[in-house]
Protein backbone atom coordinates (compact mmCIF):
# COMPACT_ATOMS: atom_id res chain seq x y z
CA UNK A 1 0.00 0.00 0.00
CA UNK A 2 1.39 3.38 -1.01
CA UNK A 3 2.01 5.97 1.69
CA UNK A 4 -0.54 8.76 1.82
CA UNK A 5 0.71 11.83 -0.02
CA UNK A 6 -0.80 13.80 2.81
CA UNK A 7 2.21 12.97 4.98
CA UNK A 8 3.97 15.87 3.23
CA UNK A 9 2.97 19.50 3.39
CA UNK A 10 3.44 21.51 0.20
CA UNK A 11 6.13 23.61 1.85
CA UNK A 12 8.12 20.59 2.98
CA UNK A 13 7.75 18.91 -0.40
CA UNK A 14 9.04 22.06 -2.12
CA UNK A 15 12.07 22.30 0.18
CA UNK A 16 12.86 18.61 -0.28
CA UNK A 17 12.65 18.90 -4.06
CA UNK A 18 14.97 21.93 -3.98
CA UNK A 19 17.55 20.02 -1.91
CA UNK A 20 17.44 17.05 -4.27
CA UNK A 21 17.70 19.35 -7.32
CA UNK A 22 20.80 21.10 -6.03
CA UNK A 23 22.40 17.81 -4.97
CA UNK A 24 21.81 16.29 -8.40
CA UNK A 25 23.34 19.33 -10.07
CA UNK A 26 26.40 19.53 -7.85
CA UNK A 27 27.08 15.79 -8.11
CA UNK A 28 26.33 15.83 -11.87
CA UNK A 29 23.91 12.95 -11.58
CA UNK A 30 20.45 12.76 -13.11
CA UNK A 31 18.55 9.98 -11.38
CA UNK A 32 17.33 8.78 -7.98
CA UNK A 33 16.32 5.20 -7.02
CA UNK A 34 12.58 4.69 -7.52
CA UNK A 35 10.57 4.16 -4.32
CA UNK A 36 8.59 1.36 -6.01
CA UNK A 37 11.46 -0.77 -7.35
CA UNK A 38 14.66 -2.37 -6.14
CA UNK A 39 17.68 -0.99 -7.95
CA UNK A 40 20.12 -3.53 -9.36
CA UNK A 41 23.41 -3.01 -7.48
CA UNK A 42 25.29 -3.20 -10.80
CA UNK A 43 23.40 -0.11 -11.95
CA UNK A 44 23.76 1.91 -8.74
CA UNK A 45 26.73 3.97 -9.96
CA UNK A 46 25.81 7.54 -10.88
CA UNK A 47 22.54 7.40 -8.94
CA UNK A 48 21.83 9.77 -6.04
CA UNK A 49 20.36 8.20 -2.90
CA UNK A 50 17.54 10.42 -1.63
CA UNK A 51 18.15 9.18 1.93
CA UNK A 52 21.65 10.68 1.88
CA UNK A 53 20.25 14.11 0.94
CA UNK A 54 17.15 13.97 3.15
CA UNK A 55 18.39 12.02 6.19
CA UNK A 56 16.05 13.94 8.48
CA UNK A 57 13.02 12.67 6.54
CA UNK A 58 11.21 9.41 7.18
CA UNK A 59 11.24 6.75 4.42
CA UNK A 60 7.51 7.34 3.96
CA UNK A 61 8.06 11.06 3.37
CA UNK A 62 10.82 10.45 0.82
CA UNK A 63 8.64 7.93 -1.01
CA UNK A 64 5.71 10.34 -1.06
CA UNK A 65 7.92 13.06 -2.56
CA UNK A 66 9.38 10.83 -5.29
CA UNK A 67 5.91 9.64 -6.32
CA UNK A 68 4.77 13.17 -7.11
CA UNK A 69 4.26 14.30 -10.71
CA UNK A 70 7.41 16.38 -10.33
CA UNK A 71 9.36 13.17 -11.06
CA UNK A 72 9.18 10.86 -14.07
CA UNK A 73 10.22 7.21 -14.35
CA UNK A 74 13.66 6.77 -15.86
CA UNK A 75 15.22 3.34 -16.56
CA UNK A 76 16.32 0.41 -14.42
CA UNK A 77 14.34 1.33 -11.30
CA UNK A 78 15.17 5.05 -11.23
CA UNK A 79 13.30 8.37 -11.37
CA UNK A 80 14.36 11.86 -12.39
CA UNK A 81 12.94 15.36 -12.46
CA UNK A 82 10.20 15.82 -15.05
CA UNK A 83 12.34 18.28 -16.99
CA UNK A 84 15.90 19.51 -16.68
CA UNK A 85 14.74 23.13 -16.47
CA UNK A 86 12.59 22.27 -13.44
CA UNK A 87 15.61 20.82 -11.68
CA UNK A 88 17.70 23.90 -12.51
CA UNK A 89 15.04 26.32 -11.25
CA UNK A 90 14.57 24.43 -7.97
CA UNK A 91 18.33 24.23 -7.43
CA UNK A 92 18.61 28.00 -7.93
CA UNK A 93 15.76 28.57 -5.49
CA UNK A 94 17.53 26.49 -2.85
CA UNK A 95 20.75 28.45 -3.29
CA UNK A 96 18.77 31.68 -3.08
CA UNK A 97 17.22 30.50 0.18
CA UNK A 98 20.65 29.63 1.59
CA UNK A 99 21.98 33.04 0.58
CA UNK A 100 19.06 34.81 2.26
CA UNK A 101 19.80 32.81 5.41
CA UNK A 102 23.43 33.92 5.51
CA UNK A 103 25.40 32.15 2.77
CA UNK A 104 28.10 34.62 1.72
CA UNK A 105 28.50 35.96 -1.80
CA UNK A 106 32.01 34.52 -1.80
CA UNK A 107 30.69 31.02 -1.06
CA UNK A 108 27.99 31.44 -3.69
CA UNK A 109 30.54 32.55 -6.28
CA UNK A 110 32.67 29.47 -5.59
CA UNK A 111 29.76 27.32 -6.76
CA UNK A 112 29.06 29.36 -9.88
CA UNK A 113 32.30 30.89 -11.14
CA UNK A 114 35.94 29.96 -11.64
CA UNK A 115 39.13 31.04 -13.33
CA UNK A 116 40.70 28.70 -15.86
CA UNK A 117 44.04 29.49 -17.50
CA UNK A 118 43.63 33.16 -16.60
CA UNK A 119 40.09 33.37 -18.02
CA UNK A 120 37.09 34.09 -15.83
CA UNK A 121 34.35 31.58 -16.65
CA UNK A 122 31.01 30.27 -15.44
CA UNK A 123 30.87 26.58 -14.62
CA UNK A 124 29.00 25.05 -17.61
CA UNK A 125 26.86 22.88 -15.33
CA UNK A 126 25.85 25.97 -13.31
CA UNK A 127 25.01 28.39 -16.15
CA UNK A 128 21.24 27.96 -15.91
CA UNK A 129 21.32 28.28 -12.13
CA UNK A 130 23.48 31.40 -12.34
CA UNK A 131 20.98 32.91 -14.81
CA UNK A 132 18.08 32.30 -12.41
CA UNK A 133 20.01 33.71 -9.44
CA UNK A 134 21.01 36.78 -11.45
CA UNK A 135 17.38 37.87 -11.46
CA UNK A 136 17.37 38.13 -7.65
CA UNK A 137 20.97 38.67 -6.53
CA UNK A 138 22.64 41.86 -7.79
CA UNK A 139 26.19 40.62 -7.26
CA UNK A 140 25.54 37.45 -9.29
CA UNK A 141 23.93 39.49 -12.07
CA UNK A 142 26.86 41.88 -12.34
CA UNK A 143 29.40 39.05 -12.32
CA UNK A 144 27.45 37.05 -14.91
CA UNK A 145 27.17 40.07 -17.22
CA UNK A 146 30.92 40.59 -16.91
CA UNK A 147 31.81 36.97 -17.63
CA UNK A 148 29.09 35.65 -19.95
CA UNK A 149 26.44 38.21 -20.92
CA UNK A 150 24.94 35.77 -23.44
CA UNK A 151 24.02 33.41 -20.58
CA UNK A 152 21.79 36.00 -18.95
CA UNK A 153 20.09 36.67 -22.30
CA UNK A 154 19.58 33.09 -23.44
CA UNK A 155 19.07 31.23 -20.14
CA UNK A 156 17.62 33.86 -17.84
CA UNK A 157 14.48 35.95 -18.21
CA UNK A 158 15.62 39.21 -19.83
CA UNK A 159 12.02 40.44 -19.96
CA UNK A 160 12.04 40.81 -16.17
CA UNK A 161 15.12 43.08 -16.21
CA UNK A 162 14.66 46.85 -15.96
CA UNK A 163 15.73 49.00 -18.91
CA UNK A 164 18.92 50.18 -17.23
CA UNK A 165 20.08 46.58 -16.73
CA UNK A 166 19.13 45.68 -20.30
CA UNK A 167 21.29 48.52 -21.62
CA UNK A 168 24.24 47.35 -19.51
CA UNK A 169 23.69 43.78 -20.68
CA UNK A 170 23.52 44.78 -24.35
CA UNK A 171 26.65 46.92 -24.13
CA UNK A 172 28.53 44.07 -22.43
CA UNK A 173 27.46 41.54 -25.05
CA UNK A 174 28.47 43.68 -28.02
CA UNK A 175 31.68 44.77 -26.35
CA UNK A 176 32.60 41.14 -25.68
CA UNK A 177 31.67 39.72 -29.08
CA UNK A 178 31.69 42.56 -31.62
CA UNK A 179 35.01 41.43 -33.08
CA UNK A 180 36.18 38.09 -34.40
CA UNK A 181 34.48 35.23 -36.14
CA UNK A 182 31.57 33.03 -35.26
CA UNK A 183 31.41 32.04 -31.57
CA UNK A 184 28.66 29.43 -31.79
CA UNK A 185 26.29 31.52 -29.69
CA UNK A 186 22.69 30.40 -29.97
CA UNK A 187 20.34 32.91 -28.37
CA UNK A 188 16.72 31.73 -28.62
CA UNK A 189 14.34 33.96 -30.54
CA UNK A 190 11.92 34.05 -27.60
CA UNK A 191 14.59 35.44 -25.28
CA UNK A 192 15.62 38.15 -27.74
CA UNK A 193 11.95 39.14 -27.98
CA UNK A 194 11.86 39.51 -24.18
CA UNK A 195 15.00 41.67 -24.22
CA UNK A 196 13.77 43.95 -27.02
CA UNK A 197 12.24 47.34 -26.18
CA UNK A 198 11.76 50.58 -28.17
CA UNK A 199 13.64 52.53 -25.49
CA UNK A 200 16.84 50.64 -26.25
CA UNK A 201 17.28 52.80 -29.37
CA UNK A 202 20.16 54.93 -28.04
CA UNK A 203 22.09 51.88 -26.83
CA UNK A 204 21.49 50.00 -30.10
CA UNK A 205 22.83 52.93 -32.11
CA UNK A 206 25.83 53.25 -29.78
CA UNK A 207 26.60 49.53 -30.07
CA UNK A 208 26.13 49.59 -33.83
CA UNK A 209 28.99 52.06 -34.36
CA UNK A 210 30.53 51.08 -37.65
CA UNK A 211 28.60 47.79 -37.53
CA UNK A 212 29.95 44.90 -35.42
CA UNK A 213 32.15 42.55 -37.42
CA UNK A 214 30.89 39.52 -35.51
CA UNK A 215 27.80 37.98 -37.11
CA UNK A 216 26.14 37.04 -33.83
CA UNK A 217 26.45 40.52 -32.34
CA UNK A 218 25.26 42.05 -35.60
CA UNK A 219 22.28 39.67 -35.74
CA UNK A 220 21.27 40.49 -32.15
CA UNK A 221 21.12 44.22 -32.92
CA UNK A 222 19.03 43.69 -36.07
CA UNK A 223 16.70 41.38 -34.16
CA UNK A 224 16.25 43.96 -31.43
CA UNK A 225 15.29 46.59 -34.04
CA UNK A 226 12.78 44.17 -35.54
CA UNK A 227 11.28 42.84 -32.32
CA UNK A 228 11.09 46.14 -30.40
CA UNK A 229 10.13 47.39 -32.87
CA UNK A 230 12.71 50.16 -32.55
CA UNK A 231 11.60 52.67 -35.20
CA UNK A 232 14.29 55.13 -34.16
CA UNK A 233 16.94 52.71 -35.45
CA UNK A 234 15.25 51.31 -38.53
CA UNK A 235 17.49 53.40 -40.80
CA UNK A 236 20.35 51.11 -39.72
CA UNK A 237 18.59 48.11 -41.25
CA UNK A 238 18.12 49.51 -44.77
CA UNK A 239 21.83 49.45 -45.77
CA UNK A 240 22.08 45.87 -44.53
CA UNK A 241 19.14 44.82 -46.72
CA UNK A 242 20.83 46.40 -49.76
CA UNK A 243 24.35 45.11 -49.03
CA UNK A 244 25.17 42.42 -51.60
CA UNK A 245 28.14 41.17 -49.58
CA UNK A 246 26.28 40.96 -46.29
CA UNK A 247 25.11 37.66 -44.87
CA UNK A 248 21.96 36.44 -46.64
CA UNK A 249 20.38 35.75 -43.27
CA UNK A 250 21.12 39.26 -42.05
CA UNK A 251 19.57 40.74 -45.20
CA UNK A 252 16.41 38.70 -44.51
CA UNK A 253 16.28 39.95 -40.92
CA UNK A 254 16.87 43.53 -42.05
CA UNK A 255 13.92 43.42 -44.49
CA UNK A 256 11.72 41.99 -41.74
CA UNK A 257 12.89 44.81 -39.46
CA UNK A 258 11.90 47.39 -42.09
CA UNK A 259 8.43 45.86 -42.31
CA UNK A 260 8.05 45.63 -38.53
CA UNK A 261 8.88 49.32 -38.22
CA UNK A 262 6.44 50.37 -40.93
CA UNK A 263 8.83 51.17 -43.77
CA UNK A 264 6.55 49.53 -46.32
CA UNK A 265 7.44 51.90 -49.19
CA UNK A 266 11.13 51.08 -48.82
CA UNK A 267 10.38 47.36 -48.80
CA UNK A 268 8.20 47.80 -51.91
CA UNK A 269 11.17 49.31 -53.70
CA UNK A 270 13.35 46.41 -52.53
CA UNK A 271 10.73 43.97 -53.82
CA UNK A 272 10.81 45.64 -57.23
CA UNK A 273 14.60 45.40 -57.26
CA UNK A 274 14.37 41.67 -56.55
CA UNK A 275 12.46 41.28 -59.82
CA UNK A 276 14.55 43.63 -61.96
CA UNK A 277 18.00 42.92 -60.49
CA UNK A 278 17.93 39.19 -59.63
CA UNK A 279 21.73 38.88 -59.47
CA UNK A 280 21.77 41.21 -56.46
CA UNK A 281 19.20 39.16 -54.56
CA UNK A 282 20.16 35.55 -53.80
CA UNK A 283 17.44 32.92 -53.85
CA UNK A 284 17.65 32.42 -50.10
CA UNK A 285 16.84 36.09 -49.49
CA UNK A 286 13.88 36.01 -51.87
CA UNK A 287 12.11 32.98 -50.44
CA UNK A 288 13.24 33.96 -46.92
CA UNK A 289 11.07 37.11 -47.01
CA UNK A 290 8.30 35.93 -49.36
CA UNK A 291 5.85 35.13 -46.58
CA UNK A 292 6.43 38.60 -45.09
CA UNK A 293 6.00 40.42 -48.40
CA UNK A 294 2.75 38.81 -49.59
CA UNK A 295 0.13 40.17 -49.73
CA UNK A 296 1.09 43.32 -47.82
CA UNK A 297 3.76 44.42 -50.32
CA UNK A 298 3.79 42.14 -53.38
CA UNK A 299 0.95 41.01 -55.62
CA UNK A 300 0.18 37.40 -56.53
CA UNK A 301 1.72 37.94 -59.98
CA UNK A 302 4.95 39.25 -58.43
CA UNK A 303 5.12 36.43 -55.90
CA UNK A 304 4.66 33.79 -58.58
CA UNK A 305 7.33 35.54 -60.66
CA UNK A 306 9.68 35.06 -57.70
CA UNK A 307 8.67 31.40 -57.52
CA UNK A 308 9.29 30.90 -61.22
CA UNK A 309 12.77 32.35 -61.28
CA UNK A 310 14.01 30.99 -57.93
CA UNK A 311 15.68 27.60 -57.94
CA UNK A 312 14.51 25.33 -55.14
CA UNK A 313 17.26 24.12 -52.73
CA UNK A 314 17.60 20.34 -52.70
CA UNK A 315 19.51 19.57 -49.51
CA UNK A 316 18.32 22.16 -47.03
CA UNK A 317 15.18 23.21 -45.22
CA UNK A 318 13.55 26.26 -46.74
CA UNK A 319 12.87 27.46 -50.25
CA UNK A 320 9.44 28.21 -51.66
CA UNK A 321 8.31 24.74 -50.59
CA UNK A 322 8.30 26.04 -47.03
CA UNK A 323 7.46 29.70 -47.75
CA UNK A 324 4.45 28.85 -49.92
CA UNK A 325 3.03 26.62 -47.19
CA UNK A 326 3.42 29.39 -44.62
CA UNK A 327 1.47 31.69 -46.92
CA UNK A 328 -1.20 29.09 -47.71
CA UNK A 329 -1.81 28.43 -44.00
CA UNK A 330 -1.99 32.07 -42.91
CA UNK A 331 -3.62 34.02 -45.75
CA UNK A 332 -7.29 35.04 -45.59
CA UNK A 333 -8.65 32.32 -47.86
CA UNK A 334 -11.57 34.27 -49.29
CA UNK A 335 -9.51 37.36 -50.14
CA UNK A 336 -8.82 38.40 -53.72
CA UNK A 337 -5.11 37.88 -53.06
CA UNK A 338 -5.65 34.25 -52.01
CA UNK A 339 -7.80 33.50 -55.06
CA UNK A 340 -5.29 35.13 -57.41
CA UNK A 341 -2.38 33.27 -55.79
CA UNK A 342 -4.21 29.95 -56.09
CA UNK A 343 -4.83 30.38 -59.79
CA UNK A 344 -1.33 31.68 -60.58
CA UNK A 345 0.35 28.86 -58.62
CA UNK A 346 -1.82 26.27 -60.36
CA UNK A 347 -0.86 27.72 -63.76
CA UNK A 348 2.84 27.69 -62.83
CA UNK A 349 2.81 24.06 -61.67
CA UNK A 350 0.91 23.02 -64.78
CA UNK A 351 3.16 24.98 -67.16
CA UNK A 352 6.23 23.50 -65.52
CA UNK A 353 5.25 19.88 -66.13
CA UNK A 354 7.99 17.78 -67.66
CA UNK A 355 7.63 15.34 -70.53
CA UNK A 356 6.97 11.82 -69.40
CA UNK A 357 6.23 8.49 -71.00
CA UNK A 358 4.50 7.30 -67.86
CA UNK A 359 1.15 9.05 -67.30
CA UNK A 360 1.03 7.63 -63.77
CA UNK A 361 4.17 9.55 -62.72
CA UNK A 362 3.67 13.07 -64.03
CA UNK A 363 6.00 15.68 -62.57
CA UNK A 364 6.57 19.42 -62.70
CA UNK A 365 9.59 21.64 -62.30
CA UNK A 366 7.47 23.50 -59.75
CA UNK A 367 5.95 20.44 -58.11
CA UNK A 368 7.32 21.60 -54.74
CA UNK A 369 4.51 24.19 -54.74
CA UNK A 370 1.79 21.54 -55.05
CA UNK A 371 1.53 20.78 -51.28
CA UNK A 372 0.95 24.48 -50.53
CA UNK A 373 -1.59 24.64 -53.35
CA UNK A 374 -3.36 21.64 -51.78
CA UNK A 375 -3.46 23.41 -48.40
CA UNK A 376 -4.93 26.56 -49.96
CA UNK A 377 -7.53 24.63 -51.99
CA UNK A 378 -8.52 22.60 -48.92
CA UNK A 379 -9.09 25.77 -46.91
CA UNK A 380 -11.05 27.42 -49.71
CA UNK A 381 -13.22 24.36 -50.23
CA UNK A 382 -14.01 24.35 -46.52
CA UNK A 383 -15.19 27.95 -46.83
CA UNK A 384 -16.86 27.53 -50.24
CA UNK A 385 -20.54 26.95 -51.02
CA UNK A 386 -21.76 23.54 -52.17
CA UNK A 387 -20.67 24.19 -55.76
CA UNK A 388 -17.27 25.92 -55.70
CA UNK A 389 -16.02 27.80 -58.77
CA UNK A 390 -14.46 25.86 -61.63
CA UNK A 391 -11.09 27.55 -61.04
CA UNK A 392 -10.92 26.10 -57.53
CA UNK A 393 -11.68 22.59 -58.78
CA UNK A 394 -9.04 23.00 -61.49
CA UNK A 395 -6.42 24.10 -58.95
CA UNK A 396 -7.38 21.18 -56.71
CA UNK A 397 -6.86 18.72 -59.55
CA UNK A 398 -3.38 20.12 -60.21
CA UNK A 399 -2.47 20.05 -56.51
CA UNK A 400 -3.60 16.44 -56.24
CA UNK A 401 -1.84 15.29 -59.41
CA UNK A 402 1.52 16.86 -58.59
CA UNK A 403 1.54 16.81 -54.80
CA UNK A 404 0.11 13.46 -53.76
CA UNK A 405 3.42 11.63 -53.71
CA UNK A 406 5.72 14.45 -52.65
CA UNK A 407 7.34 14.55 -49.23
CA UNK A 408 5.12 16.78 -47.15
CA UNK A 409 2.30 16.60 -49.68
CA UNK A 410 0.57 13.37 -48.70
CA UNK A 411 -1.44 14.76 -45.80
CA UNK A 412 -2.54 18.03 -47.51
CA UNK A 413 -3.61 16.08 -50.60
CA UNK A 414 -5.45 13.51 -48.48
CA UNK A 415 -7.43 16.29 -46.82
CA UNK A 416 -8.09 17.90 -50.18
CA UNK A 417 -9.41 14.66 -51.69
CA UNK A 418 -11.73 14.16 -48.72
CA UNK A 419 -13.88 17.05 -50.01
CA UNK A 420 -14.58 14.98 -53.13
CA UNK A 421 -15.57 11.75 -51.43
CA UNK A 422 -19.28 12.42 -51.01
CA UNK A 423 -20.35 15.34 -53.21
CA UNK A 424 -21.62 14.10 -56.59
CA UNK A 425 -21.43 17.62 -58.04
CA UNK A 426 -17.80 18.04 -56.99
CA UNK A 427 -16.89 14.59 -58.30
CA UNK A 428 -18.50 15.33 -61.65
CA UNK A 429 -16.63 18.64 -61.99
CA UNK A 430 -13.33 17.09 -60.92
CA UNK A 431 -13.69 14.14 -63.31
CA UNK A 432 -14.28 16.51 -66.23
CA UNK A 433 -11.12 18.46 -65.40
CA UNK A 434 -9.14 15.23 -64.93
CA UNK A 435 -10.14 14.11 -68.43
CA UNK A 436 -9.06 17.41 -69.94
CA UNK A 437 -5.72 17.50 -68.14
CA UNK A 438 -4.77 13.90 -68.77
CA UNK A 439 -5.63 14.35 -72.43
CA UNK A 440 -2.86 16.98 -72.54
CA UNK A 441 -0.40 14.90 -70.54
CA UNK A 442 -0.96 11.65 -72.39
CA UNK A 443 -3.14 12.10 -75.51
CA UNK A 444 -4.94 8.93 -76.53
CA UNK A 445 -7.77 7.88 -78.84
CA UNK A 446 -8.44 4.91 -76.59
CA UNK A 447 -11.38 5.89 -74.36
CA UNK A 448 -10.62 3.02 -72.01
CA UNK A 449 -7.15 4.41 -71.45
CA UNK A 450 -8.57 7.93 -70.98
CA UNK A 451 -10.89 6.62 -68.27
CA UNK A 452 -8.06 4.82 -66.50
CA UNK A 453 -5.82 7.89 -66.59
CA UNK A 454 -8.57 10.16 -65.24
CA UNK A 455 -9.40 7.87 -62.34
CA UNK A 456 -5.88 6.97 -61.24
CA UNK A 457 -4.90 9.26 -58.33
CA UNK A 458 -7.56 11.74 -59.36
CA UNK A 459 -9.60 13.85 -56.99
CA UNK A 460 -12.68 11.73 -57.66
CA UNK A 461 -10.68 8.51 -57.74
CA UNK A 462 -12.43 5.28 -58.68
CA UNK A 463 -15.99 6.03 -59.77
CA UNK A 464 -18.60 4.37 -57.57
CA UNK A 465 -22.33 3.93 -57.15
CA UNK A 466 -22.45 7.50 -55.76
CA UNK A 467 -21.52 8.75 -59.24
CA UNK A 468 -24.26 6.87 -61.07
CA UNK A 469 -26.67 9.78 -61.62
CA UNK A 470 -24.15 12.23 -63.05
CA UNK A 471 -22.54 9.52 -65.18
CA UNK A 472 -25.92 8.69 -66.72
CA UNK A 473 -26.55 12.41 -67.26
CA UNK A 474 -23.16 12.76 -68.95
CA UNK A 475 -24.11 10.03 -71.42
CA UNK A 476 -26.63 12.32 -73.11
CA UNK A 477 -25.11 15.75 -72.34
CA UNK A 478 -24.66 17.29 -75.78
CA UNK A 479 -22.54 20.11 -74.36
CA UNK A 480 -19.70 17.67 -73.67
CA UNK A 481 -19.76 15.02 -76.40
CA UNK A 482 -16.13 14.08 -75.72
CA UNK A 483 -17.25 12.62 -72.39
CA UNK A 484 -19.96 10.35 -73.79
CA UNK A 485 -17.91 7.25 -74.48
CA UNK A 486 -15.79 7.60 -71.36
CA UNK A 487 -18.95 8.05 -69.27
CA UNK A 488 -20.44 4.92 -70.82
CA UNK A 489 -17.32 2.92 -70.01
CA UNK A 490 -17.42 4.25 -66.44
CA UNK A 491 -21.09 3.27 -66.16
CA UNK A 492 -20.31 -0.24 -67.41
CA UNK A 493 -17.49 -0.64 -64.88
CA UNK A 494 -19.82 0.40 -62.05
CA UNK A 495 -22.55 -1.91 -63.40
CA UNK A 496 -20.17 -4.86 -63.38
CA UNK A 497 -19.13 -4.05 -59.79
CA UNK A 498 -22.80 -3.90 -58.78
CA UNK A 499 -23.26 -7.47 -59.95
CA UNK A 500 -24.40 -7.13 -63.60
CA UNK A 501 -28.05 -6.37 -62.87
CA UNK A 502 -29.90 -7.20 -66.12
CA UNK A 503 -32.74 -4.73 -65.61
CA UNK A 504 -30.28 -1.86 -65.27
CA UNK A 505 -28.61 -2.85 -68.52
CA UNK A 506 -31.95 -3.02 -70.31
CA UNK A 507 -32.88 0.45 -69.02
CA UNK A 508 -29.64 2.07 -70.13
CA UNK A 509 -29.82 0.31 -73.49
CA UNK A 510 -33.32 1.74 -74.03
CA UNK A 511 -32.13 5.26 -73.18
CA UNK A 512 -29.26 5.01 -75.64
CA UNK A 513 -31.06 3.28 -78.49
CA UNK A 514 -30.50 6.30 -80.76
CA UNK A 515 -26.72 5.83 -80.47
CA UNK A 516 -25.54 2.86 -82.51
CA UNK A 517 -21.97 3.29 -81.29
CA UNK A 518 -23.10 3.10 -77.68
CA UNK A 519 -25.13 0.00 -78.42
CA UNK A 520 -22.09 -1.72 -79.89
CA UNK A 521 -19.95 -0.73 -76.92
CA UNK A 522 -22.60 -2.05 -74.55
CA UNK A 523 -22.66 -5.35 -76.37
CA UNK A 524 -18.88 -5.67 -76.38
CA UNK A 525 -18.26 -4.58 -72.81
CA UNK A 526 -21.17 -6.18 -71.00
CA UNK A 527 -20.63 -9.60 -72.54
CA UNK A 528 -17.91 -11.72 -70.90
CA UNK A 529 -15.40 -11.68 -73.81
CA UNK A 530 -11.79 -12.71 -73.53
CA UNK A 531 -9.64 -9.72 -72.71
CA UNK A 532 -7.99 -8.13 -75.67
CA UNK A 533 -4.23 -7.95 -75.95
CA UNK A 534 -4.17 -4.18 -75.47
CA UNK A 535 -6.30 -4.32 -72.32
CA UNK A 536 -4.18 -7.14 -70.94
CA UNK A 537 -1.04 -5.13 -71.59
CA UNK A 538 -2.50 -2.06 -69.87
CA UNK A 539 -3.57 -4.10 -66.88
CA UNK A 540 -0.12 -5.71 -66.63
CA UNK A 541 1.53 -2.29 -66.81
CA UNK A 542 -0.75 -0.98 -64.09
CA UNK A 543 -0.16 -4.00 -61.88
CA UNK A 544 3.62 -3.68 -62.33
CA UNK A 545 3.41 0.00 -61.46
CA UNK A 546 1.38 -0.66 -58.31
CA UNK A 547 3.84 -3.34 -57.17
CA UNK A 548 6.77 -0.99 -57.74
CA UNK A 549 5.01 1.75 -55.80
CA UNK A 550 4.35 -0.65 -52.93
CA UNK A 551 8.04 -1.58 -52.83
CA UNK A 552 9.13 2.06 -52.91
CA UNK A 553 6.76 2.96 -50.09
CA UNK A 554 7.99 0.02 -48.01
CA UNK A 555 11.61 1.10 -48.57
CA UNK A 556 10.75 4.68 -47.63
CA UNK A 557 9.11 3.57 -44.39
CA UNK A 558 12.02 1.29 -43.56
CA UNK A 559 14.55 4.09 -44.10
CA UNK A 560 12.44 6.45 -42.01
CA UNK A 561 12.36 3.94 -39.15
CA UNK A 562 16.14 3.41 -39.38
CA UNK A 563 16.69 7.18 -39.28
CA UNK A 564 14.35 7.50 -36.30
CA UNK A 565 16.14 4.71 -34.41
CA UNK A 566 19.51 6.41 -34.91
CA UNK A 567 18.07 9.76 -33.81
CA UNK A 568 16.44 8.37 -30.67
CA UNK A 569 19.58 6.43 -29.75
CA UNK A 570 21.63 9.64 -29.47
CA UNK A 571 19.59 12.85 -29.94
CA UNK A 572 22.32 15.01 -28.41
CA UNK A 573 24.73 13.96 -31.15
CA UNK A 574 22.11 14.40 -33.88
CA UNK A 575 21.40 17.99 -32.79
CA UNK A 576 24.98 18.95 -32.02
CA UNK A 577 26.42 22.12 -33.56
CA UNK A 578 27.91 20.37 -36.57
CA UNK A 579 24.98 18.06 -37.31
CA UNK A 580 21.69 19.77 -36.46
CA UNK A 581 21.16 21.24 -39.95
CA UNK A 582 21.58 17.81 -41.56
CA UNK A 583 19.24 16.28 -38.97
CA UNK A 584 16.52 18.84 -39.66
CA UNK A 585 16.93 18.35 -43.40
CA UNK A 586 16.62 14.58 -42.96
CA UNK A 587 13.49 15.07 -40.86
CA UNK A 588 11.98 17.14 -43.64
CA UNK A 589 12.50 14.33 -46.15
CA UNK A 590 11.52 11.58 -43.69
CA UNK A 591 8.09 13.06 -43.03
Amino acid sequence: MRPDRGVLTETKARLGAERLALALTLTRTRTIPSPDQTLDRHRADGVLDAAAILPDWTPEERQALLRRALFDPATYGRVRFHHRSVQEYLAAQHLLGLHEKGMSIKALFRLLFAERYGVEVVFPSMREIAAWLALRVDAVRKELIKREPETLISLGDPGSLDLATRRILLRAFVSEYSRGGRRGLNIPFTEVRKLAHPELATMIRECWGNEPANNEAHKLLIDLIRLGPVEACVDLALPVALDTVASEYHRILAIKALLACGWKDSVRRLSGAMLTEPTSWPNRVVHGVAAELFPAVTTADELVAFMERTREPKQSVGGFDRASRQIAKSIEVESDSAIALRDRMADLVWRGRTRTRNPYRIQSEYGHLAPALAVLCDRQLSAAPDRPPAELVRAGVIASRFGGRRVGGREPVRKLRAHFNESAALRSDAFRVELEFMAEVSPSDDDRRRLRHAQHEGLAGQLTEADRLWIEAALVDERQPDRHTVALLAWIDAWIRRGRVATELDAIRANLKEHRLFGRILDERTAPPEPGEELERMEREHEDWEQAETRREAQRLEKRQEWRDVLMADPDDAFSVGKWRATVAEARHAF
